[in-house]
């Protein structure tokens, strides 16, 4: 976990005005903390206390085609012949 771009450890103190950058399943947010709670209340609530900087995902479709573009198949294509298996092994590593 990143503050105002330092790591910090997790017993460091919560101030107002702080940029938490976390990484978490393989997402990264980025968040402003606004005020404290006093009590837990519901998740409907909590966009009241903080403010959300995290850009929006990309659709799953795209971000796969962004990472693997030679594992994209026509749809009904069928299963991947020996050769491709064989291609998108290599590919791979």
């Amino acid at each position: 976990m990143k503050i105002d771009g330092q790591r910090v450890k997790p017993s460091y103190l919560v101030q107002i005005g702080d940029k938490y950058e976390v990484e978490r399943a393989h997402r990264r947010l980025d968040i402003e903390v606004k005020a404290f709670l006093d009590k837990r209340v519901s998740a409907s609530l909590v966009d009241t206390y903080l403010v959300d900087h995290t850009p929006p995902e990309p659709p799953k479709t795209e971000k796969l085609e962004l990472e693997y573009p030679l594992l994209k198949r026509p749809r009904g294509s069928g299963r991947p012949t020996k050769k491709e298996r064989r291609e998108i092994d290599s590919f791979l590593g």
